[in-house]
């Protein structure tokens, strides 16, 4: 687990970096110039210190220990840098611009040395390490979403087999009432042309007699039962996936890594955390 911590204390904020590109998004649908003049400010104040962050990281950096783990870190603050424009055209104080403009260049000659010292492999590996981590997070909410929705489609299919069997009980119990009752010679319908009492309580015995002769041939559960009676996941999915949001998440995520179950996408981030921890360097 050491490795994958040490990944994670990498000096690269990915979450910080988040945050802004979030902030960074919503500023252009606000309407209001004082507003947004106060967001810029903020947002400057953040990226100015994340800049300051990844310079030092980019003097530290050396591909010689583990060229993997520091070309994930160049692709990240490659990333960062130009989703939140950390270059001339990001800031609106001049000194901004200046450290701006020394902070493109030393990573442009960062990236240069990096394709002269790491070989082909390494970097496409280390592409794939950044890419992990960047998606962690998307992975994980795609299982708790499909996970939800999993629920919601397993007690609607509860209630279903229960409404199937109870059906085919009382329609085979009708059938084999009337079979037997007229063999006997018993009528099954009075002169109103209504089920007689024998009928009715033959058709009922039958009919309970079947729902566990039904049990096991239809594959019938007391989990089955449960969901019948319950509409907890349906709440549940309703909230999660139809009011927050959250079934356009679970789009999207399908869209970008394919159709998962959510067992599914736990192997597939399960799988992804250990190539991640085969690549960094161990804290331990």
């Amino acid at each position: 687990m050491g490795k994958l911590l040490d990944y994670g204390n990498l000096g690269l904020n990915l979450y910080q970096s988040k945050q802004l590109s979030s902030i960074s998004a919503a500023q252009n649908q606000l309407g209001m110039a004082s507003m947004m003049d106060s967001i810029k400010g903020d947002m400057e104040v953040e990226k100015r210190k994340l800049m300051l962050q990844f310079e030092t990281e980019i003097e530290e950096l050396s591909f010689e220990t583990s060229p993997v783990e520091g070309v994930a870190k160049v692709v990240q603050i490659r990333s960062a840098t130009d989703n939140l424009d950390l270059t001339t055209s990001g800031f609106r104080e001049f000194a901004d611009m200046d450290r701006a403009k020394s902070f493109s260049k030393m990573l442009t000659d960062l990236e240069s040395k990096m394709k002269s010292e790491v070989s082909t492999e390494d970097i496409k590996m280390g592409r794939i390490i950044h890419q992990y981590v960047s998606e962690d997070d998307d992975l994980e909410e795609y299982a708790a979403l499909q996970h939800i929705k999993e629920a919601e489609d397993e007690e609607n299919s509860s209630s279903g087999k229960v409404v199937m069997w109870a059906l085919a009980a009382g329609l085979l119990g009708m059938i084999i009432t009337m079979i037997v009752l007229s063999a006997v010679g018993i009528e099954t319908e009075d002169v109103n042309e209504e089920p007689t009492d024998a009928f009715f309580a033959s058709f009922c015995g039958t009919s309970i007699l079947l729902l566990f002769a039904l049990w096991k041939p239809l594959g019938m559960s007391f989990e089955f039962i449960k969901g019948f009676f319950s509409s907890e996941a349906s709440d549940a999915a309703k909230e999660v996936l139809k009011k927050r949001g959250g079934q356009e998440s679970l789009d999207a995520h399908i869209s970008t890594y394919g159709e998962m179950n959510s067992k599914e996408v736990i192997v597939e981030r399960i799988r992804r955390l250990e190539i991640v921890g085969q690549h960094t360097s161990s804290t331990e």
